[in-house]
């Protein structure tokens, strides 16, 4: 009787270990005696390496926590080979190659991960290929359009599986985002509570939660924008140094209201751009503000403490904020921000990205008679 109860514990046993882990066997053709990488998404270097047998063939296995898959992706070199999306207790067998073809059985997450793959090398060929041929702006607005239609069609029907997160945040030639409008913000919310709903533990929907708020962020304050129809630039309203909301439009009110508001974008990390508070912006300050100039300049260093301390150490007089969101801050879409240092001026009836001390005094003496 004893030495069943310790078998019976031992099995019990095994079953909650085999939980805790994903098995993945297979073989990679052409590929024998060979160093295989075993990586985590986003993650800088590789979590394991395996060698393969004289046929190619090779097995591992890894942890993964029940309600917390895993994105894992084989490597020859730079060479990316297999990709997988594990859950806890599945045994995955895998037939590839080392020009990047596979097939996967046991994983359903894997299975999408790779339609996912497959459909978006697929579209980023197409639109490579009318490049190439010189084809006219309709077409290549065609195929990007089917595709973001495909790809919100699959996120729907697939909202509550984790491999629609990297279709999420897909960029088309490494460059155009595939959703990229401001109401796509709708969809990320849509498949961001279907995915916490069976993931609620997951790192990857939390920080899949961080884009979706971000981006919600962004349509509110489109929205306000739009619901504001006498006011001509896109208010700002982030915290000062004492930590309370300092508001754009509010320095265009009160006692001593500015004629001309200079939105300036600017990081606290790079040496340059903390030269040109003191050499160009703090000169032009002193001059134009008793006429009525203020500036309002926004910091997109997420290091607050950073900033706080280069503010004290210059002794900027001017408006100083951060929201501490860095360059997810949405500010920076809403002043379409494409470089640091940016300036906006900002005037009744007048906003303007202006460049260069000439041509910010010449508009300044227009402005602040």
């Amino acid at each position: 009787m004893r030495n069943f109860r310790l078998l019976a514990l031992a099995a019990a046993l095994l079953v909650c270990s085999c939980g805790e882990k994903a098995y993945v066997r297979g073989t990679i053709e052409g590929a024998p005696d060979t160093q295989i990488l075993v990586r985590q998404l986003n993650s800088r270097s590789p979590m394991d390496t395996i060698v393969t047998g004289r046929n190619g063939s090779f097995r591992f296995s890894l942890d993964v926590k029940k309600g917390e898959p895993e994105f894992i992706y084989l490597y020859k070199g730079e060479t990316k080979l297999v990709s997988l999306l594990l859950e806890a207790g599945e045994r995955v067998k895998v037939q590839a190659d080392t020009l990047g073809h596979y097939t996967t059985r046991g994983s359903e997450g894997s299975l999408l991960l790779a339609r996912v793959e497959e459909d978006f090398a697929g579209v980023n060929r197409t639109i490579q290929t009318l490049q190439d041929a010189g084809a006219p702006a309709k077409d290549l607005t065609k195929a990007y359009i089917d595709y973001y239609r495909s790809a919100m069609k699959f996120a729907l029907e697939n909202s509550k599986s984790m491999a629609v997160i990297p279709l999420m945040y897909g960029n088309l030639g490494g460059v155009l985002p595939v959703f990229s409008q401001e109401t796509d913000a709708i969809l990320f919310r849509m498949v961001c509570d279907s995915l916490k709903t069976v993931y609620p533990k997951s790192r990857y929907v939390a920080s899949f939660e961080k884009e979706t708020a971000r981006r919600e962020n962004i349509l509110e304050l489109r929205g306000r924008i739009g619901a504001v129809e006498a006011r001509d630039y896109p208010e700002l309203l982030m915290p000062g140094m004492d930590g309370k909301p300092v508001s754009l439009s509010g320095l265009f009110e009160g006692e001593n209201p500015a004629k001309a508001v200079l939105v300036h974008f600017w990081v606290a990390s790079d040496a340059n751009i903390k030269m040109l508070n003191i050499d160009t912006l703090l000169p032009l300050y002193e001059k134009w503000h008793p006429r009525g100039l203020e500036i309002y300049a926004v910091c997109l260093s997420p290091d607050k403490v950073e900033w706080g301390s280069v503010v004290k150490s210059q002794a900027l007089p001017w408006v100083n904020v951060n929201d501490g969101k860095g360059t997810t801050s949405p500010s920076i879409a809403l002043y379409n921000v494409n470089e640091i240092p940016s300036s906006v001026l900002v005037a009744p009836g007048t906003v303007s990205r202006i460049s260069g001390v000439d041509a910010l005094e010449k508009e300044f003496a227009r402005l602040l008679k």
